[in-house]
């Protein structure tokens, strides 16, 4: 038996092995990738090919929305946002609007980035915590 592909154990493991956190700004970062090619489509008139775009990117809000734990009270106002740009892909889908298309890709990437932040200043506090409840 031949040794496993190299890049696909390696992809793999930082798939297995990123934060919650981590997951989320893929996931915008992903988002944000689909709509900036679903404005590019837009743009040259290729109306299924946007759609196509737009569909990935409202696959992607839904599981963000599935993922929100309204434990939390802050959990139903990300549902809000998350929700009203759901609903807007929905019908940038329908009138092909691309003004608008460009507000909810801005909304996205102001979300990614905040989220990339939120992950950063997360994993800075986890490393500078020691066992005796001090900071470094």
């Amino acid at each position: 038996m031949f040794p496993s592909n190299p890049y696909e154990k390696y992809k793999k493991n930082s798939i297995e092995s990123i934060s919650p956190g981590e997951v989320i700004v893929k996931l915008f970062e992903g988002c944000y990738k689909f709509l900036e090619n679903a404005k590019s489509e837009m743009v040259k008139g290729n109306k299924l090919e946007a759609n196509k775009y737009i569909l990935k990117a409202e696959d992607i809000l839904v599981e963000l929305i599935d993922s929100l734990n309204f434990d939390y009270d802050i959990s139903n106002q990300i549902y809000i946002m998350y929700n009203y740009m759901y609903m807007e892909l929905v019908k940038i889908t329908i009138n092909q609007n691309i003004e608008s298309l460009e507000k909810i890709t801005d909304m996205v990437h102001e979300y990614a980035k905040t989220w990339k932040e939120a992950n950063h200043l997360d994993r800075i506090e986890k490393h500078s915590y020691n066992g005796d409840r001090s900071y470094i």
